[in-house]
């Protein structure tokens, strides 16, 4: 479906009516807003509203998966995707050889904690224990630091690699944004809301948060 007409003709008021008799039919909702049209319903219906504010600033974290399980194949490149766009940006691709190390990195990340979850004999102060960009940076540091074979080094930017990773671990600017505590799965909640209207011009947060809702979306 696709509603399309000028400003004040109805638009956001015939979505919200329809939207309501699907949740009222049992339907499950996710909604991507610019603009606040759907707070009300949202509150009215008991909703999820995530919004990006000042005070409550939107948080996530892709790296969850419950202790003793990785991510699918899928859940993988949606990481790769993610991690990539943290590293580079949208506009520049990726090398086969980047990717393959990269891969290599987030499989050796979960198999690292669920090893250490097997053992019991987590080091929580030398990687973070619990799977978030924190502990992923900490594992990238270290652990993964003495994995790179010397020829991986020639084709894979360490340095750059971790600078610009940096400011999304603990103390960075942007440390809040994949670090949440509050798990959450779109397919248990009913009806949910994400209003990107303060970070739709954004060129840094935008991205991650657009790629974040996608992947939850798919899974």
């Amino acid at each position: 479906m696709f509603v399309l007409g000028p400003s004040g003709s109805g638009k956001s008021f015939f979505v919200n009516f329809m939207v309501r008799q699907l949740l009222e039919q049992n339907y499950h909702i996710t909604i991507i807003d610019v603009g606040g049209s759907y707070r009300r319903l949202c509150n009215y219906m008991g909703g999820k509203y995530y919004e990006y504010t000042a005070k409550s600033k939107m948080a996530f974290n892709p790296f969850f998966v419950p202790p003793g399980e990785s991510k699918n194949l899928e859940e993988q490149e949606s990481l790769k995707t993610l991690i990539f766009t943290l590293w580079k940006g949208e506009s520049q691709d990726i090398s086969k050889e980047e990717y393959t190390i990269l891969s290599k990195c987030i499989i050796s990340y979960y198999e690292y904690l669920n090893r250490d979850e097997q053992t019991q004999f987590v080091n929580r102060s030398r990687v973070g224990g619990a799977a978030n960009f924190n502990s992923f940076y900490e594992f990238v540091t270290t652990e993964f630091a003495n994995l790179l074979l010397d020829e991986e080094k020639t084709y894979f930017d360490f340095v750059s690699f971790k600078m610009v990773l940096k400011p999304y671990y603990k103390g960075g600017e942007y440390d809040y944004l994949l670090n949440s505590s509050e798990e959450f799965s779109i397919a248990d909640l009913p009806f949910c809301v994400f209003e990107l209207d303060e970070i739709k011009d954004h060129p840094v947060i935008f991205p991650i948060v657009a790629l974040v809702i996608m992947d939850a979306f798919i899974a």
